[in-house]
């Protein structure tokens, strides 16, 4: 009996080792899996992070160049008093306004109607600016776990900026032709920054 034992001993042993061995085996692999699981939607979620925001920053951008220069206006040319009252409630002019602006038209006070329209679609741009830009900025802030340091420095740096410039163009007195030039080349210059740094990450992704 004794010597049935000795003999069956190993066996026993080698077949715990086993299971022992091969259960940790399983554990281990399962914790790797998931780990390369976690880093592959991190990623993801960091490729989508600097996709948006970068589609989000050329939105605010453009948007607040905008507010200078060339700008395509409707003339109101053979328009009615209706049409005037349908294009003012595009963009929630306040209907007191409306109403006294399609009285000047009805009255055909057509300038001082038009005058009083243009001051309105300046308003308009300006909360269309500053809507695009703090959805930007609120963007980053919310994502800024998935940038690397040295672009959330850079990208601190540019809003404050790009900030900047809206501000002259909603507060221009005092503010010189030259200084808001200059404003925008050097935010031309960090944001062609930004865009080496997210191509140069984005890149890592792909390669």
């Amino acid at each position: 009996m004794k010597e049935w034992m000795a003999l069956l001993l190993p066996i026993v042993l080698t077949g715990a080792l086993g299971l022992f061995f091969n259960t940790k085996l399983e554990k281990q692999k399962h914790i790797l899996q998931r780990k390369i699981q976690d880093f592959s939607l991190y990623n993801e979620r960091k490729h989508s992070s600097y996709s948006e925001l970068y589609k989000l920053i050329k939105e605010a951008e453009g948007q607040i160049f905008g507010l200078r220069g060339f700008n395509t206006v409707p003339s109101f040319k053979d328009c009615n008093a209706q049409d005037i009252d349908n294009y003012l409630k595009e963009f929630n002019t306040p209907q007191k306004v409306i109403a006294e602006i399609t009285n000047l038209w009805k009255r055909e006070k057509y300038d001082e109607a038009i005058q009083k329209i243009r001051e309105y679609e300046k308003i308009r741009d300006m909360n269309n600016a500053q809507t695009a830009f703090f959805k930007a900025k609120t963007y980053w802030l919310l994502n800024e776990l998935y940038f690397k340091e040295e672009l959330n420095t850079k990208l601190q740096e540019y809003f404050k900026d790009l900030y900047n410039l809206y501000v002259n163009y909603e507060i221009p007195e005092g503010v010189s032709r030259k200084e808001n030039t200059e404003l925008k080349s050097k935010i031309n210059d960090k944001f062609d920054e930004l865009k080496s740094i997210m191509k140069k990450e984005l890149s890592m992704f792909t390669d």
